[in-house]
């Protein structure tokens, strides 16, 4: 068996975890079957290391969307992956083609558009009706209900725009089915079953779940032992790292600097060797929300 270069490691961690958890939510044509087999994959991660070469930091969306494309590119049942493709009329960015894959033995090409999110549930109001989003990033300004809007309304409908049929055809696309994907985990807040937030119909019954609370009050159930998940990359698979710290430790920053405490991901760790990742916030989060 050949041995993976380290630096390949985490990148195969995170690959399997986008690939073979259930996703937050799928949109428009079902996912082609091939999406499930690149778990069994080794890319070379020529497009990611080209990214990284230089970069401190990529954006947690554009490090996933790289690890796909590398995978596609890799794939023996894949002919051609296009990614990245912008879309322009005249001076204007009309939108972006995540992937447009075209599989061997075939001319036509499936659309796939891509998102990787983290959202945290608010606790839900007794006789409150309005529809402001309840599901929020770490950034509140990023929430769940509006990014299946956007994908269900802008992205899987850009091959209709006009500017998008010429450049299409220009290249010798045609796209035959699209469709939407976002990956990620949504975070429960910790309260009574009847405060609980209810997620969007479009979200899959079986997504990944993890809890949230208020870094200043939160009372752990059992003895725990918490990561820091410092870097985004380490949101995917959740890797193991040597940043550990205390329910003390955390209380006590959030008493003595309550603004310069940040939503921070981690990942817990029980006596009886479970795992759970979960989400420590400031008071002041969400803010307005």
């Amino acid at each position: 068996m050949v041995r993976r270069p380290d630096l390949f490691r985490q990148a195969d961690a995170d690959l399997n975890w986008l690939v073979t958890t259930p996703p937050l939510a799928l949109l428009g044509d079902p996912l082609p079957p091939w999406i499930t087999s690149l778990a069994e994959i080794t890319p070379s991660y020529r497009r990611l290391h080209a990214a990284q070469n230089g970069a401190t930091m990529l954006p947690l969306g554009r490090y996933a969307e790289l690890l796909l494309g590398d995978a596609l590119d890799a794939h023996p049942g894949i002919a051609e992956c296009l990614t990245n493709r912008v879309v322009r009329d005249g001076r204007q960015t009309v939108g972006e083609f995540d992937f447009l894959i075209r599989p061997k033995g075939c001319r036509d090409f499936h659309l796939l558009e891509f998102a990787v999110k983290f959202y945290l549930g608010l606790p839900a109001r007794a006789g409150v009706h309005a529809p402001a989003p309840r599901w929020l990033g770490l950034n509140p300004r990023d929430s769940l209900e509006q990014k299946l809007e956007r994908m269900a309304r802008h992205q899987l409908l850009l091959p209709d725009h006009p500017a998008s049929r010429e450049q299409l055809q220009q290249r010798g696309v045609r796209i035959v089915a699209r469709s939407g994907w976002i990956a990620g985990i949504l975070f429960y807040p910790t309260l009574a079953d009847d405060a609980m937030p209810t997620p969007p119909p479009a979200v899959h019954a079986g997504h990944q779940r993890g809890w949230w609370a208020k870094a200043s009050s939160w009372v752990p159930q059992q003895e725990v032992t918490i990561n820091h998940l410092s870097h985004r990359h380490q949101w995917l698979a959740g890797a193991c790292i040597e940043d550990e710290t205390s329910v003390d430790k955390i209380r006590t920053y959030a008493a003595e600097k309550p603004r310069m405490l940040r939503c921070r991901p981690i990942a817990a760790h029980t006596e009886n060797g479970a795992s759970e990742r979960a989400v420590l916030v400031p008071d002041h989060w969400p803010g307005t929300a």
